[in-house]
């Protein structure tokens, strides 16, 4: 009897990918389908990228991972930290293994069940589902969570079994089933927990322990290289974080616990005073304005005339770009760490606010 393997998110999990083939043991006319990410975080993503390129009846579905390295690498959008880390780890190769991961479905419709890599809409048909939706990226799930109440797989009414991964619902090592309706298959590998496979037609499930939390372990080593040599205050946001996460790792050497636990701090200081600036630069445009307005020529101005009257009142604040930004609706938590790219630099910000600034 053919059968189909149809695989969690691996992460770059090779060892574990291994073990989990051999405990299913494939015969070469059945299928092996990966549900999508098969890169970052773990150690060995060009391995897993290899298998499934040069194995017969072997695919993958696009998952998120795969579309944030396509179209980072059209410059569509900002490359995140994990796939900085594979970039550099597939060196010369990288550009032939993207136009790879371009090739990959955005959903597959077998005759046993339906496969999507992240989330599947109520009441929409497959073949009209939106592609942000079943590759699962973050605007498809903010569509989702205004379609649906949570958890989104409860409303599933497609006329087949559904199969998808992207998130690891239950942290448990266990896959999310319903009734034999869905099939969460994420058990969270990369982060120490299982890698899990759902083999069709008799709907059996089989699982294989990670042998390590190899994303923690990655984004520390990632923040050593590229903080070395770098004072705490002067990280970039995504190294600081890696930093304070890495503070709960009971295996960080003590020279590394240290430094992580002095980043722990910092950040949750800066997390601290992120709403307290947004607030503040507020205030400031607010009053600004009211003042502004007090001129008897101010609602004759034009558009362009208020903003340059505004540009002279602030020009000379230590933190016009904040108030600039603020004036025009466009100072939010993610384009203040543009503005503000470091601890220094938000500390500075902060200050220039008039706002009270730890020494942590």
């Amino acid at each position: 009897m053919k059968r189909t393997v149809i695989i969690g998110d691996i992460h770059g999990c090779w060892d574990e990918l291994q073990a989990l083939l051999d405990a299913v043991a494939p015969a070469h006319h059945d299928t092996i389908i990966a549900i999508g990410d098969l890169v970052d975080r773990g150690p060995d993503s060009e391995k897993v990228l290899a298998l499934f390129r040069d194995t017969p009846n072997a695919v993958s579905l696009m998952g998120n991972h795969e579309r944030k390295h396509v179209r980072s690498a059209r410059g569509q959008t900002r490359a995140a930290l994990s796939q900085r880390i594979v970039k550099a780890q597939l060196g010369e190769h990288y550009i032939q293994w993207v136009a790879f991961m371009e090739t990959f479905p955005r959903h597959l419709d077998l005759p046993e069940a339906t496969l999507v890599h992240g989330f599947f809409a109520p009441g929409v048909p497959l073949d009209q589902q939106r592609d942000n939706v079943v590759i699962g990226t973050l605007s498809g799930e903010a569509f989702m969570q205004g379609a649906c109440a949570a958890p989104w797989y409860d409303h599933y009414d497609g006329p087949k079994p559904l199969v998808f991964g992207h998130h690891d619902y239950l942290r448990t090592g266990q896959p999310v089933v319903r009734k034999g309706r869905v099939h969460g298959l994420d058990t969270g590998c990369a982060h120490g927990g299982r890698l899990t496979a759902l083999v069709l037609p008799e709907f059996r499930l089989v699982s294989v322990p990670a042998r390590a939390d190899y994303w923690a372990q990655a984004r520390m080593d990632y923040a050593v290289l590229a903080g070395s040599g770098r004072k705490d205050p002067d990280l970039d946001w995504e190294i600081l974080a890696a930093f304070a996460r890495s503070a709960s790792m009971a295996t960080l050497p003590a020279e590394k616990r240290e430094r992580a636990a002095r980043c722990a701090l910092l950040w949750t200081e800066c997390q601290r005073l992120m709403p307290a600036i947004l607030a503040e630069a507020s205030r400031i445009v607010a009053r600004t304005l009211d003042g502004l307005a007090g001129a008897p020529d101010w609602d004759a101005c034009s558009d362009r005339a208020k903003a340059g009257r505004y540009a002279r009142e602030v020009g000379n604040h230590r933190a016009r770009h904040l108030l600039f930004a603020a004036r025009k609706g466009e100072l939010t938590s993610e384009s203040l760490q543009e503005l503000c790219p470091t601890p220094r630099a938000l500390q500075q910000a902060a200050t220039a606010l008039g706002l009270a600034v730890s020494d942590s």
